[in-house]
């Protein structure tokens, strides 16, 4: 067998690169569970004695911690000082949940995806699946950190917003399930009905879309919101989303899918055609795509009977 030693070097790169990262994954965590993320955040240059005495913890670990993340690209470093920075756009990714672009809460779900792998290794030898809550307590958690700060910022002002009649209706008492900002009369039949990143876990997604139908007052609304995914899979190689989304299909939403009754395992990257057809499957006529430029990571769908 002939190798292309260039090629080969170019792969070894690629996936030192990839080792890189993940090892730098724990380093995130620690910074989030200590503190030393919110504490850098705002606070201009910190030497490594200012960052233990401000979080209460030991120098010599934060050291080494602050120049792993420094050379990970995370935090700056002054040699002629010997302090590090955190950058106010790095802090809103990394320091809080109250941002909208924070990722920080992602991490911790790792330890439930690695706990879970030899489960998953099993499901591609011999089929079956596993529901959200016979995973790993991490990943839960991870994910209402990962989504939390998004649906706050987007689902009241920009889909619900962007959902033809919805928010007069709703202002007006329409009734709407753990809605805070609608605080809805008691009465028959929901006005509006929510999917969020869920449709695609279960397993017979045209049976729970038929019930919402079944469940909306007149003139009511339902809301799909899913992962964004193109239709086309070779679209998705220029998909910023598309590597998180399909990992976490293969570990987490796939085997949802395959754990209940119908199996229809969408996953998370089942695009916005598939999506529509389980929607037209379930009766609904009037399916419409709102509030793109509102879901940079979603495809937000409104559909109606």
């Amino acid at each position: 067998m002939a190798i292309d030693e260039q090629k080969l070097e170019e792969a070894v790169g690629k996936v030192f690169g990839e080792l890189a990262v993940a090892v730098t994954g724990p380093l995130v965590v620690l910074g989030d569970r200590l503190g030393l993320w919110a504490a850098l955040a705002g606070a201009g240059p910190m030497t490594p004695n200012e960052l233990a005495s401000s979080t209460g913890t030991v120098e010599r670990y934060v050291r080494e911690w602050l120049r792993g993340v420094a050379v990970a690209g995370n935090v700056g470093y002054d040699p002629a000082t010997g302090a590090f920075t955190l950058s106010d756009e790095m802090a809103l990714v990394l320091a809080t949940d109250d941002s909208p672009a924070s990722l920080i809460g992602v991490f911790e779900g790792f330890t439930g995806m690695w706990n879970d792998l030899a489960a998953v290794e099993g499901f591609f030898r011999t089929g079956g699946g596993m529901s959200w809550g016979d995973h790993h307590p991490a990943l839960n958690d991870a994910q209402a950190r990962f989504t939390r700060p998004m649906y706050r910022a987007a689902l009241v002002d920009g889909w619900i917003a962007a959902l033809e009649g919805v928010t007069g209706r709703l202002q007006a008492g329409g009734k709407v399930a753990d809605a805070a900002s609608f605080p809805a009369d008691p009465g028959p039949g929901y006005d509006l009905i929510c999917f969020t990143d869920s449709l695609h876990d279960l397993g017979d997604p045209v049976a729970a879309a038929a019930h919402a139908r079944s469940a909306l007052a007149p003139g009511g609304t339902v809301m799909v919101v899913e992962p964004l995914a193109a239709d086309r899979f070779e679209d998705d190689f220029a998909n910023p989303y598309a590597r998180v989304g399909y990992a976490i299909s293969t570990m987490v939403c796939t085997p949802s899918s395959l754990a209940q009754p119908g199996a229809a395992a969408l996953g998370a990257m089942a695009g916005e055609t598939r999506i529509r057809q389980v929607l037209a499957d379930a009766g609904y006529t009037r399916i419409r795509r709102v509030a793109a430029e509102a879901a940079p990571f979603n495809i937000v769908l409104e559909a109606r009977p």
